[in-house]
């Protein structure tokens, strides 16, 4: 994937989408599907245009980060980004050896992150992302990511609380 400066004409959804579907272009997930198919979902589910750019760009920072053109936060400014969007997928990228204690903090921290983590978790325990996986497997995501909703949806409501 070449950096290039995108076109400044585009909207940030059209930014987001291309910088989303060549960060994850030929890569395929665990199922065998082609991996922009999550970020896509997660998308779908979203209510916002704010929101529907965060969960097309939330993996891919984590998901490059380790490749010959990695995408970075500065990497998304640069291409024309609302600083605001960047921010939101700062929260989401979870840093090499973070706890996921800290990590949900952050995600809960802010509203539009913690939504989009939510409509990720949801599509990540989904049967259409599974369907290939073997059932063992299946049950260790939802092992995985029951626990973990529970808890940002319990961090951000004390946050809420706290600041009323």
């Amino acid at each position: 994937m070449s950096k290039r400066k995108y076109n400044s004409k585009l909207t940030q959804f059209q930014l987001a989408y291309d910088i989303a579907r060549n960060a994850h272009a030929g890569r395929m997930d665990k199922s065998g599907f082609p991996e922009f198919l999550h970020p896509f979902l997660v998308m779908k589910m979203c209510k916002t245009d704010k929101q529907r750019c965060i969960a097309l760009l939330h993996d891919v920072v984590e998901e490059t980060r380790d490749t010959a053109n990695p995408i970075t936060l500065d990497y998304l400014l640069a291409a024309g980004i609302d600083e605001d969007i960047v921010k939101a997928v700062a929260n989401m990228t979870r840093e090499k050896g973070e706890g996921v204690g800290h990590y949900l903090d952050r995600v809960a921290s802010d509203e539009d992150s913690c939504e989009v983590k939510r409509l990720d978790m949801i599509e990540n325990m989904s049967s259409r992302r599974n369907v290939r996986l073997p059932e063992e497997e299946r049950r260790r995501k939802r092992r995985k990511y029951e626990p973990r909703l529970k808890k940002l949806l319990a961090k951000r409501e004390t946050l809420q609380i706290e600041r009323e």
